[in-house]
This record gives C-alpha cells, sequence and structure tokens, in this order.
C-alpha cells in the first residue's frame, strides 16, 4: 500500500526514557514459553547472531520473581490457549467504516439484518441437532434398560424364586455373573470408544465448557471425536448400571454442536460448507453457550434452567441477545425432543400427542389431577376446579428443611474431597490406556457385584404397594426379585432400575413403601459408588446420583419423622428437599437448580422451600471447600480466571507481574524477520514498534496477532520492486480463522522474496488496550477478565515495557509473588 497510512500512524514522537527493549518475551501462557522463564532460553531456538546479542539476555532477578510452580510446569498446558473476544479494529476496518455514504450505511444495515436472521437460523439448526441426538441416546438408553432389567434381573430372579427357592446359591449366581458381563462389556466399551477417539469426552464436560466459555480453548474439547465418544459412552455407561448421570454429557454435545453448526466446517475431516460469517472467537462463544443450554434443557425439560445454568455456571460474556438466542434454542430442542419422542418411549404414562411430560429426566408430578369429578362422575366439575389443593409442605417443616440443608451440605464438602483425593491418585498413576480401561472395567465389577449382594442377602420383603396410591408409570418398575407372589424387594426396586427411576420411586411412592434402613442403605451405597465412578475414563454426569443420593436421605428423614408423633405433609417433598441439598452442596449451584427442579416437578409451591434448602447447603459447603467442576478444573490446571481477583492481587501493579521481556516486531519487517520470530516464538501476538531516531530502541505502535502475520505470508503480501503490496481484506483473515496445525512450513515462500518488506500499518490494531507500569494488576484483571482480551501490552510511556495475558492474573501468580514478597 501507499505511505500515507504510514505517514498518519507515525504522528509525533512522544518522549520516552532510555530503557533497553527486549524482545521474544512470555505473552502467551503456552506451556514451552512457562519451561522457558523457568529453565532458562535454549539456545537452539535462536541463531546465532540472537544468542550472541545482549538484547535477548534474561534478567535473573526478574526470571526468578515469574516463575511458575512446578506442578503447573509437569502439567499438559501446552493445549490450552485463549481466546481473544475483542474485534481487531486496524486501519482496513476503520477506513471502511469511516467511508461509508448514508447508502452505504442502509446497505450495511440490511446486511446486518440478514447476518441476525442467519444466526437464528443456526440457532435452530442447533436446537434441531439437538432434540435429534438427545432423543436417539434416550430411546437407546431405555430399552436397553429395558431388556436388562427386564429379562436378566427379572427372568433370571424368577426361575431362582420359582424352581430351585430363595435360597439356591448357584441360581442367584447365575444372575449376578450374567449381569456383570454385560455391565462390564458396556463400560469397556465405553472407556475404550473415549480412550481411542478423544480424552476430552471423560467426565461431566461441564467443567471443559465452562473453562471455553471463560475464554480458554483446547483442541479436543469441541471436536467431532469427542461428540461421537461422548455419546457413545453415555449410552454404554448408564445402561450398565454405573451411578453416573447422562445429562453433563448432554451439555458438553449440545456444546460440540454449538461450535460445530456455527462454523458450518469440520477441518480434521475436511468438510467446509462455506458459511464463514460467524468464524470468530465471539460469534463461537455465543453459540457453544446456546447448545449447551438445550443440551440441559433436553435432559431435564427446563428451558429457564438450561438458560440459567448458562448463566450462572459457565458464561462469563454475557448480552440479552445472547441470553434470548439460548432460550430459543433450548426452548426448540425441547419442542423437537418431545416431538420425537411422544408415543415412542411411554415415560410417565404418556401417549401420542401429550407433550407435556418428555424430558430425557422426569421428577414427575407432584400433584395429580382429580379424575373423580366432572363430566360422566355425578361430581360438578366446578367444585372439584376450587377446592383447595392438599399443601406439600407447611410453616413447621421449613426447620426440618433447613437441618437437611446443612446435613446436604457437610455430605457434598466431604464427597467432593474424597473424590479429589481419588483423582490425584489417578492422575498419578492411571498413566496409560491398559489402566485407565482396567480400572473402567474394574469399576463396572466390583460395583455391580455391590449392589447385587445388596439386594440379594440384605432387604426383606414385603406386600406390593396399593396401585391406588402408586403414580401409573412405577407400576411395573417395582422388583419382585426372590420374593413370594404378593411381595416385592424395596432394595431390588431401587437397584435394578435406572437411578431416574429410584429418583421417582422416592418422590412418589406413598409413605412406607421405603422404610428409613432401605434409604439409607441405598443412599450410602450410590454415595460410595458415585465416589469412586466419577472421574474414570468415560462420560459420566453427576446430576442424577447426587438427585438420587440426597433423595434417599430426604426419604429416609421423612420416614423417620412420620414414624415419630411429627407427621409430615408429604415424604416425597422431603425426599425433594434432600435432593437439592446434597446436589447444591456438590456442585454449588443454586439458581438454575431452583428453576430445573420446579420446571420438573411442574409445581411453583416448592420454590420458597427449595431456594432457601440450596443457598443454605451452599453456604455450608463453602466453608471447606469449592464444588467439584472447580476442583476438576484446578486438578487438571487449567487457567480458570474466577469472577474477582484475589484479595491479595491489590499489592501488586501490572510491573509486577507483567511478563518480560517482550517479543516485539517492526511496523516494516522483512519476510526473514517473519519467519524468525514465528518459528522462534510460540506466542499468539506481537507487539509492533517503529524504530526512529527519536526512539532508536522503538516506539510502541499497536499489536498484531500471530494468525495475521501467517495469512500475510500465506498470500504473499509484500511489497513489490515498485513498493506496492496486495491488500488484504478481512475475508481473507476470517477464512483462516484457526485452521488446525498453521505454521510456517506449511509456506511457500520463494527465495527471493525472503528480503522484501512487509507493511504491517493497515493490519495491526492501534487502538488495543494498554495499561501502564503503574495500573493496578487489579484494574488489568477486569479488563482481562470481563472484556476476553488475550494480550494486554504494558507500557511506559511509548516504550513497551512487557505483557500480560490470562496466566499474569492467575491467583497461581500472585501467590507466587506473594511468596517472594520480604516477610515483616
Amino acid at each position: 500500500m501507499g505511505n500515507e497510512l504510514e505517514e498518519r500512524l507515525l504522528g509525533q514522537p512522544a518522549s520516552a526514557d532510555d530503557v533497553e527493549l527486549k524482545p521474544y518475551g512470555d505473552p502467551t501462557e503456552s506451556n514451552k514459553s512457562l519451561r522457558r522463564r523457568i529453565s532458562g532460553v535454549n539456545p537452539a531456538e535462536y541463531d546465532e547472531r540472537t544468542a550472541s546479542s545482549s538484547r535477548w539476555r534474561l534478567l535473573d532477578e526478574h526470571q526468578a520473581r515469574h516463575q511458575v510452580e512446578e506442578k503447573y510446569v509437569k502439567a499438559d498446558t501446552s493445549e490450552y490457549s485463549s481466546f481473544d473476544f475483542n474485534q481487531v479494529e486496524n486501519e482496513i476496518r476503520r477506513e471502511r467504516d469511516s467511508q461509508l455514504t448514508e447508502n452505504g450505511l442502509r446497505l450495511r444495515r440490511n446486511e446486518n439484518n440478514k447476518v441476525n436472521l442467519l444466526r437464528w437460523m443456526f440457532c435452530f439448526t442447533i436446537a434441531v441437532a439437538m432434540g435429534f441426538t438427545g432423543f436417539f441416546t434416550d430411546l437407546l438408553i431405555y430399552y436397553a434398560n429395558d431388556v436388562k432389567y427386564n429379562i436378566v434381573f427379572g427372568t433370571l430372579a424368577g426361575d431362582c424364586r420359582e424352581e430351585h427357592g430363595k435360597e439356591n446359591v448357584a441360581c442367584r449366581s447365575t444372575s449376578w455373573f450374567v449381569g456383570l458381563v454385560i455391565n462390564v462389556t458396556l463400560v469397556l466399551i465405553a472407556a475404550y470408544t473415549c480412550n481411542k477417539l478423544s480424552l476430552a469426552s471423560a467426565g461431566s464436560g461441564i467443567g471443559e465448557i465452562k473453562c471455553y466459555l471463560n475464554g480458554i480453548r483446547h483442541k479436543d474439547w469441541l471436536s467431532f471425536n469427542t461428540y461421537i465418544s461422548k455419546v457413545v459412552g453415555v449410552i454404554c455407561g448408564v445402561t450398565a448400571g454405573m451411578p453416573i448421570g447422562k445429562e453433563g454429557p448432554m451439555i458438553h454435545t449440545g456444546a460440540i454442536l454449538g461450535a460445530g453448526v456455527s462454523q458450518a466446517k469440520n477441518s480434521r475431516y475436511g468438510v467446509d460448507f462455506g458459511f464463514d460469517v460467524f468464524r470468530n472467537d465471539r460469534d463461537k462463544r455465543d453459540f457453544v453457550a446456546a447448545g449447551a443450554a438445550a443440551g440441559l434443557c433436553c435432559a431435564f425439560g427446563a428451558p429457564l434452567g438450561g438458560v440459567l445454568f448458562v448463566i450462572e455456571e459457565g458464561a462469563s460474556y454475557l448480552t440479552v441477545p445472547m441470553i434470548w438466542r439460548c432460550l430459543f434454542t433450548a426452548t426448540v430442542a425441547l419442542l423437537v425432543l418431545q416431538l420425537l419422542e411422544t408415543g415412542t418411549i411411554h415415560r410417565n404414562g404418556n401417549k401420542w400427542g401429550d407433550l407435556t411430560s418428555n424430558a430425557m429426566f422426569s421428577f414427575g408430578q407432584f400433584t395429580e389431577p382429580n379424575h373423580n369429578c366432572g363430566p360422566g362422575t355425578g361430581i360438578d366439575f366446578s367444585a372439584c376446579r376450587w377446592a383447595a389443593p392438599t399443601p406439600l409442605w407447611t410453616l413447621s417443616d421449613i426447620p426440618l428443611f433447613l437441618l437437611m440443608a446443612i446435613v446436604g451440605g457437610l455430605l457434598g464438602a466431604m464427597w467432593n474431597q474424597v473424590q479429589s483425593m481419588i483423582t490425584v491418585f489417578r492422575i498419578k498413576y492411571r498413566t496409560t490406556l491398559r489402566r485407565r480401561v482396567a480400572e473402567a472395567g474394574l469399576i463396572a465389577a466390583v460395583n455391580t457385584t455391590l449392589l447385587y449382594l445388596t439386594a440379594q442377602y440384605i432387604d426383606t420383603c414385603k406386600p406390593l404397594p396399593s396401585t391406588n396410591s402408586t403414580p401409573p408409570w412405577l407400576l411395573h418398575t417395582v422388583r419382585q426379585a426372590t420374593c413370594e407372589d404378593g411381595k416385592y424387594s424395596s432394595l431390588a426396586t431401587l437397584v435394578f432400575n435406572p437411578l431416574e427411576i429410584a429418583v421417582q420411586e422416592f418422590f412418589h411412592q406413598e409413605a412406607g413403601t421405603f422404610d428409613a434402613a432401605s434409604c439409607l442403605t441405598f443412599g450410602a451405597i450410590v454415595y460410595v459408588m458415585a465416589c469412586w465412578t466419577y472421574g474414570g475414563t468415560y462420560p459420566s454426569g453427576i446430576f442424577v446420583p447426587s438427585i438420587a443420593i440426597g433423595a434417599a436421605f430426604g426419604r429416609a428423614f421423612g420416614q423417620v419423622m412420620l414414624d415419630t408423633s411429627y407427621q409430615p405433609t408429604n415424604v416425597g417433598i422431603y425426599a425433594l428437599m434432600g435432593a437439592g441439598a446434597y446436589l447444591s452442596g456438590v456442585t454449588r449451584v443454586t439458581i438454575s437448580l431452583a428453576a430445573i427442579f420446579v420446571e420438573s416437578t411442574d409445581d411453583a409451591s416448592i420454590l420458597l422451600p427449595l431456594t432457601l434448602v440450596l443457598i443454605v447447603s451452599k453456604w455450608v459447603a463453602d466453608r471447606f471447600n469449592t464444588g467439584i467442576y472447580d476442583i476438576h478444573i484446578e486438578l487438571k490446571h487449567t487457567p480458570l480466571l474466577a469472577w474477582n481477583p484475589s484479595l491479595s492481587m491489590v499489592r501488586y501493579s501490572c510491573g509486577d507481574a507483567m511478563s518480560t521481556p517482550v517479543a516485539t516486531i517492526q511496523a516494516r519487517p522483512t519476510v526473514q524477520e517473519i519467519l524468525d520470530i514465528l518459528n522462534s516464538t510460540t506466542h499468539g501476538a506481537f507487539p509492533v514498534v517503529r524504530v526512529s531516531e527519536w526512539h532508536p530502541r522503538g516506539e510502541y505502535l499497536g499489536i498484531i496477532m500471530r494468525h495475521q502475520l501467517l495469512t500475510l505470508l500465506e498470500n504473499s503480501a509484500w511489497e513489490d520492486n515498485d513498493g506496492f503490496s496486495p491488500e488484504l481484506s478481512e475475508e481473507i483473515f476470517r477464512g483462516s480463522y484457526h485452521r488446525r496445525g498453521r505454521t510456517t512450513a506449511g509456506v511457500n515462500i520463494p527465495d527471493d522474496a525472503i528480503p522484501r518488506i512487509v507493511s504491517l500499518y493497515p493490519y495491526f490494531d492501534a487502538s488495543a488496550f494498554t495499561v501502564s507500569t503503574r495500573t493496578p494488576l487489579t484494574r488489568a484483571f477486569q479488563i482481562i477478565r470481563y472484556l476476553g482480551l488475550r494480550h494486554v501490552p504494558v507500557v511506559d510511556g511509548a516504550l513497551v515495557r512487557g505483557i500480560l495475558t490470562r496466566s499474569n492474573v492467575l491467583d497461581s501468580t500472585v501467590e507466587l509473588l506473594d511468596n517472594k514478597r520480604p516477610t515483616d
């Protein structure tokens, strides 16, 4: 391009101290650069001229001050990088916008309307894809469970009872062995698929999505392989009777669909549909949030709960349009799921066309409609309609609910602590594929054996519950096991059914169906099993197991109250409050849980006591540790930024925490200089400086991204013999957004282009956010955290002193600075 842009940006020089500028610092949080800061510069990374120059030396004192803890270096953080949600405002964009006429503004407005319409269409596509994914996942789990429980545990147990008698050990062993083979095989399939396709599919995935929306990128979190592994793994794991849920994996699955549909491409498999308008960090983040909300909505049938969960636990950057699109996506996804499941999966007694009770997990309604009045009954319908409903709780129940909240918080905090210890053990010793798969098979075998022994040898037989007081959709779930005709086994009913059925049993079966001992036994066993099961190399949600554990303890407490002089209004509501108390103690989620429970039960009367229970449980548990998602994020050393800066951060300025020396690039570098800086560093951005007679050591002009430099080389944007160079458009840079494996090795540069000049003036961001060395570190935290910035140059006048990134404002970095402070 001409020299007009350069002259406009040069301006008048500003005064600055005579301070030496040191390039090749640490403007990103890559693992290689962290190791270089700790162990010193690797001479192999620099050419002979660079190694011999004093400009590249590292100051020992500064190096020691900014060391990163050894555990973070040993962790595999090289696959983490940060998003940059800030839009690049370079000279190309400013010139285009400043020259818009009235007609141009009208055309821009029409273009924006088309983009917004396309944005809503993409949300609709994400919702439909999530609805179909949830349907096929639920369909396979539903019928696979029906076959397994009714044939394996029904027929074999029946043979034991009728032909051989209840005490025949050989017959019982056959039933146990068949169930063991089925469960272990399914879990091995889930674990092997996870290990071979994508280890990122292990666990619930909520922690990963939380980190993604926080601004952290990982190559496998939202990949197609992770999607396949997640779906296959959750089907096999839940069918195998593992104490895991499909709700967390559905959130992760929805987020993957949001990312894939919005980008309309798959780099790994070479698929590209050509829709590149949303190929940027900001738009991709919004679609991922919408997909996550749709995933949770399909799991619980709670559109508002899905949106609130994304707001409370995930999204770090919120806008009203984003919330609207999340709600729209969640609602459409639920509608698609209901249309597909109605008449196909007969859950809760639904019939064809009934869209009121279809979700992948439903609590069921506590208040049933009165069918004993109205037309054909001889009783006036208006009298029934205005009859006062039976309350689920009274004021006298509140103190008991709060007591349950305290206990639930304590149990949740203890579970998190033990589970974190198990995870640390796994990180240390479960290092190979064979060990990970073998561990999964061992867990499945132990779980199956423990549940089978519990149901067969601990429980006692009871008369079948009344059909008048049992919801019709639960009649077929009562397990007779080895009991004689007319009786059932309460523990077998809980054990030989999916966990979601056990939860509905606790909520809706009449008082006395399960005694306190059976509830406590079941809750304690699932409590222990879930602790060692969660965190294995297979998809595993924690919502449903936690709800089942809390419901068991809550039902036991209600049954104990029923056996005393105090008569609770409804023992099922105690199970519900127990479920909320324990789940809040484990996850530390409150607002979205209240919405999920209300929407899943279709009863707003529980909102007041439930909210109190959730808040008290979280307060109690927070006294001991953090939520299970945050614990696993910390154990994986993921650089997640909290909502607020740490208290000790107020003692430091940006000059104390910045990374130095800085890798800078001239505003008019040669192709060779660009190749050198790209090959010798892994940084994601570089401050652009201009060396002049007023600033021989460089004047800060702006910042340019690594992918921009690669795009310039790929498109031969260097000057010709006459000093002219091609001007690249925004569309070219957008088309190269996050292509996999982009390096200089893939750029074909002729030998005669090596000494040619590349003008960066049209492309770097001259208006990027900067801070001074004296700016409080808390202010820099707020800029990086809430604006979603990846790099913030630290300047002193016109000189670049350092770079701040996410790694510089982490709590671990502040702790390191605290350790270096002189003690009083």
